[in-house]
């Protein structure tokens, strides 16, 4: 392999002869490496790369420092952020708003209201984990407590995942409590909106009309209310819940069901027949990220007169005679480590 040497200390004659001397070696030279190959790409700057790509590496070689990572240092571009290659601590997320908890090695933020989510620190990881949760909705009435139900209320729409954050406030919105609805032959009321992040959990579908109308779309779909004629299921949304139940087929007597509400981690039943005939809502789903399971999301009951109210579970609401039940609010929840596992 030829090598070119240029500069005024070592030249080429002094390879040719074996005659480079200290003061050769000393003496300013510059070494023209463009015949080398197999080398990958270096630049050398006394400032960080404007846009770098994960995986980068980054030598500082100035007093200044590299992206906040500390002067004198070898760092790592992760996709979000500088991560100094030296033996120091690791640098963790610290964020504000919510009710703020730890779980082992994680801190979590729990809202039960709207607020903001505001990042202060970002940490070496950007990572969060989140549960949102939209409120449920209400169940539909009939005429009398012996007459045709109404169908449950869908429960609130669930979406849990994990996102990558910056050092900035994110807006919180959680769904409140459906109304309940009364009066003869009232559909329910579809379930509040809950978001963070970026991202938006539906309310649930409204319960159906125990004169036989259908139940209504959201994140979990509304069950359809008894009648004279048959009346349908509301529809759930995908990745946040299921379709509600069918209303039992058309019938002119007392006493038949509607269906009732989708949950998160399962559809509505069809309606049956019976005064004492009682139809349990879709499933919820459980989860851990508060630091112990809770179960969300799940479907409102045709007739019975049974309720399912729990605050911040985002239950669909339960049907009933003159009177229904209201969908429960939702829930935000987001952790992300804060200590060493």
């Amino acid at each position: 392999m030829a090598i070119t040497i240029s500069g005024s200390g070592i030249t080429s004659a002094n390879i040719a002869d074996g005659t480079i001397t200290n003061a050769d070696i000393n003496s300013s030279a510059a070494i023209d490496g463009s015949k080398l190959t197999g080398v990958g790409t270096v630049t050398k700057s006394t400032t960080a790369p404007s846009s770098p790509a994960a995986g980068d590496q980054w030598f500082n070689t100035s007093a200044s420092t590299v992206s906040g990572v500390s002067s004198n240092t070898m760092a790592t571009y992760n996709g979000n952020v500088w991560h100094q290659m030296s033996n120091v601590p690791p640098v963790y997320t610290v964020a504000t708003g919510g009710t703020i908890t730890t779980d082992g090695s994680y801190k979590v933020h729990t809202f039960t209201s709207s607020g903001t989510f505001t990042v202060t620190t970002l940490g070496d990881d950007a990572e969060v984990e989140y549960l949102i949760v939209a409120g449920g909705g209400s169940g539909g009435t009939a005429a009398n407590s012996n007459n045709r139900s109404g169908g449950g209320g869908g429960a609130g729409g669930l979406l849990t995942s994990t996102k990558n954050v910056t050092a900035s406030g994110y807006s919180v919105v959680v769904g409140g409590q459906s109304a309940a609805a009364s009066g003869y032959y009232t559909r329910g009321n579809t379930g509040n909106n809950s978001s963070a992040l970026g991202v938006t959990a539906l309310g649930g579908g409204w319960g159906g009309t125990g004169n036989g109308t259908n139940g209504g779309t959201g994140g979990s779909g509304g069950g359809g209310g008894a009648g004279s004629t048959s009346s349908s299921y509301g529809v759930g949304t995908s990745g946040q819940g299921n379709r509600g139940g069918t209303s039992y087929p058309a019938n002119t007597t007392n006493g038949a069901s509607g269906g009732s509400g989708g949950g998160a981690g399962g559809i509505g039943l069809d309606g049956c027949l019976g005064v004492s005939c009682g139809v349990v809502g879709g499933a919820g789903l459980a989860n851990s990220i508060s630091g112990s399971s809770v179960t969300y999301s799940k479907g409102g009951d045709a007739q019975g007169a049974i309720s399912n109210f729990i605050a911040n579970s985002g239950n669909g609401g339960g049907s009933g005679g003159q009177n229904s039940f209201a969908g429960s609010s939702g829930v935000v929840i987001i952790r992300y480590l804060f200590q060493e596992a």
